[in-house]
């Protein structure tokens, strides 16, 4: 069976984490990251500030989820296609904690002016199948 699922993130200013809930009605097995969004809320970086996140969440391990660009000048949606094989088919069932990281692996600094939105389209599949 296969799954797909938009999750939608949101980090107010001066926030680096957000929970997300999400609900497969099946044992999985494996995750496909498939894309990744990024919309600045009210205000551009300055010129020479905008940089690459990273995206890490619980549920897989606080393992990389994908990467935006924080530059709402230009549209920044990536295909990540980002695969993960869980050792054993489990539930996905409940909220789970998304971090944004900087380049240098700490937590991203998040000081724009209304926040960062970030949505990403997660392929959830069983064991039979991927």
């Amino acid at each position: 069976m296969k799954y797909n699922k938009f999750v939608f993130l949101n980090f107010p200013q001066n926030v680096s984490s957000a929970d997300a809930t999400i609900n497969v009605p099946f044992m999985v097995k494996y995750i496909h990251v498939k894309q990744s969004a990024l919309t600045c809320i009210t205000t551009v970086p300055a010129v020479g500030a905008a940089q690459y996140i990273g995206i890490e969440s619980d549920l897989v391990q606080n393992q990389p989820m994908g990467i935006v660009y924080n530059d709402s000048t230009y549209p920044t949606a990536i295909n990540d296609d980002i695969e993960y094989i869980l050792p054993e088919a489990r539930a996905i069932s409940g909220s789970f904690t998304f971090n944004l990281k900087n380049s240098s692996g700490s937590a991203y600094a998040n000081t724009i002016a209304g926040g960062i939105n970030i949505l990403l389209l997660l392929e959830f599949n069983s064991e039979g199948e991927m």
